[in-house]
């Protein structure tokens, strides 16, 4: 049996007038400017009044192996969500929700993976929190799994199944943040600039505040394949062997990046090889030239794990001082 997290103790608020900011706390670092890598719209530029009243929680209360579909044959846990609700003081307002999407190659990787500092950190500063769970590809030949799009469609489905469950679980049904981490930002980045996945369930990106990719290069999938080795074998494994379907699953090279579909502000985090960076400030690049306002942050000195490792992390330095004012910008509308 998985562990449960436990609720933890963080600082509360008296009423919506009065939770202002915490000064001077441990996760300082959260409220720093962006490294100088990073791009801002106007919009993205300035503090709302949201921010200042913003409610924190005392503890949080945990939503474990939510089903969000049922597929015969597939294990549930794959279909499933954990949410994590903030517990608020009286009169605060609902809080906005931010969804997780876990990495592993598509292949491999859950919902609790690495969690424990995300709950804390986003239920601590009043956000609700849901990390989701996915169908993987097959890990070798004959096994059983999927490819492209079930992995889009499944975490689609699932931020269909959250918005409207939102008056349930009392967070804010609208301006839902999305980030992923790895294949994770791969899928969230293709549910945030591909407009099929969400309309299959009656959504649209009207439904999405922000989305925040970190340090995936599934940018440009047929790039992949031509890398050998291990790369080429897992977007091979999650892909298929169809070059038509590689495109399609490719936010620089399917089309969809236009102004026409209104896509929502994005921050990308990268880092590593001068070629994995310029892979992400071409996307970057794409944004910007569909009207989106998107953001490009290197995370200077972390490994491919240490970037989602600092998700939260109070001593992190790297990510978190651009990570956490989008974050704050985007869910509380600022």
């Amino acid at each position: 049996m998985r562990n449960v997290v436990a609720s933890v103790v963080l600082i509360s608020c008296v009423s919506l007038t009065g939770c202002a900011p915490r000064e001077g706390r441990e996760d300082a670092a959260v409220d720093g400017a962006v490294a100088s890598s990073s791009d801002s719209s106007a919009s993205d530029a300035s503090i709302a009044d949201g921010a200042a009243t913003a409610c924190r929680a005392t503890a949080f209360e945990s939503r474990l192996d939510l089903r969000y579909h049922s597929v015969a044959g597939v294990d549930p846990n794959l279909l499933s969500l954990d949410l994590y609700l903030p517990t608020l003081a009286a009169g605060c307002a609902a809080p906005p929700l931010v969804v997780y999407v876990h990495g592993g190659g598509w292949a491999v990787g859950d919902k609790r993976n690495q969690i424990e500092t995300k709950v804390r950190y986003f239920t601590g500063e009043g956000y609700a929190f849901a990390s989701l769970n996915y169908r993987l590809s097959p890990a070798s030949a004959g096994a059983a799994g999927v490819i492209y799009p079930v992995h889009n469609q499944d975490v689609a489905r699932a931020l269909a199944w959250l918005r409207e469950r939102a008056s349930s679980y009392g967070y804010r049904p609208e301006r839902i943040t999305l980030f992923g981490h790895s294949a994770g930002a791969g899928i969230a980045t293709l549910v945030g600039t591909d407009p099929q996945f969400l309309a299959e369930h009656g959504r649209s990106f009207a439904d999405l505040s922000c989305v925040a990719s970190l340090d995936t290069e599934a940018y440009d999938v047929p790039l992949q394949m031509m890398a050998g080795g291990m790369v080429e074998e897992t977007y091979r494994n999650a892909f298929g062997t169809d070059p038509a379907q590689w495109q399609r699953a490719s936010p620089l090279l399917n089309g969809t990046l236009v102004a026409a579909n209104r896509i929502v502000s994005f921050l990308v985090v990268t880092r590593g090889t001068p070629a994995r960076r310029a892979l992400s400030e071409r996307f970057v690049d794409a944004l910007r030239g569909a009207g989106s306002s998107a953001t490009l942050h290197v995370a200077e000195g972390l490994s491919h794990e240490e970037v989602t490792d600092a998700i939260g992390l109070a001593s992190d330095t790297a990510v978190m001082p651009a990570f956490g004012p989008f974050v704050a910008r985007c869910a509380r509308g600022q």
